[in-house]
C-alpha cells in the first residue's frame, strides 16, 4: 500500500470512528494503519479497544501482540500470543510472530521451536527456513546451519537469500575449521 492509499484509508477510518467510536472493525483497521505507519503505541491502543468488544477474535490478539512486540513489551506480547494459541493453536501467524518476539527478546531457542512449528503448518513457504537460518547463525551453530541450509536450498532453489546464507555459513565453517 503506497502512502496515498494509506492516507486515504486512514481518513476513511477516522470518519467511521467519528460516527461510531466503538466499532471494533474500524478500531482494528485504525490499529493496522497505525502499525503500517510505524506507530505501534497507537496501534496497541486502538486494537486494545477493539479487543474489549471482541475478545475472542484471533487476529485482534495477533495484531495486539505484534504492536506489543514492536514496543518491546514482551510480557504483553507473549500473553497475547498465548491467547492466540488458545483460540487457534495451529495458526501460522502465531508461530511466525511469536518467533519474531522470541528473537527480539533474546530467547533464540524458543524462537527456533516456533519456526520449526511454522515449517510443519506452512511447509511450502520459505519464511520458516529463512528465520530458522537466522536463529542458527545467531546461535553460532554453524554445522547445524549448513545442514539446514543444504536442505532449505533443495526445497526452495529459487530463494537467493538462502543460497547467500549457505555460502556465508560454509565460509564461516571453513574459518573455524582452519582456526582449530
Amino acid at each position: 500500500m503506497d502512502d496515498g492509499a494509506l492516507s486515504d484509508a486512514q481518513s476513511a477510518v477516522e470518519r467511521l470512528l467519528a460516527e461510531r467510536p466503538d466499532d471494533a472493525n474500524a478500531l482494528h483497521l485504525a490499529g493496522l494503519i497505525a502499525l503500517r505507519s510505524g506507530d505501534p503505541a497507537a496501534a496497541r491502543a486502538m486494537i486494545g479497544r477493539a479487543l474489549a468488544a471482541r475478545p475472542e477474535e484471533t487476529q485482534l490478539w495477533l495484531h495486539f501482540g505484534n504492536a506489543c512486540r514492536l514496543l518491546r513489551d514482551f510480557p504483553a506480547a507473549f500473553s497475547a500470543y498465548e491467547r492466540v494459541a488458545q483460540i487457534a493453536p495451529s495458526l501460522p501467524g502465531l508461530f511466525l510472530n511469536r518467533g519474531l518476539a522470541q528473537e527480539a527478546a533474546g530467547n533464540l531457542v524458543a524462537a527456533l521451536d516456533d519456526y520449526r512449528a511454522l515449517a510443519k503448518v506452512l511447509p511450502k513457504a520459505p519464511v520458516w527456513a529463512i528465520r530458522q537460518a537466522e536463529v542458527l547463525r545467531e546461535l553460532g551453530q554453524w554445522r547445524a546451519l549448513v545442514s539446514h541450509l543444504d536442505d532449505a536450498t533443495r526445497r526452495f532453489p529459487d530463494q537467493a537469500l538462502l543460497w547467500a546464507m549457505l555460502g556465508d555459513a560454509h565460509e564461516r565453517l571453513r574459518s573455524l575449521d582452519e582456526a582449530i
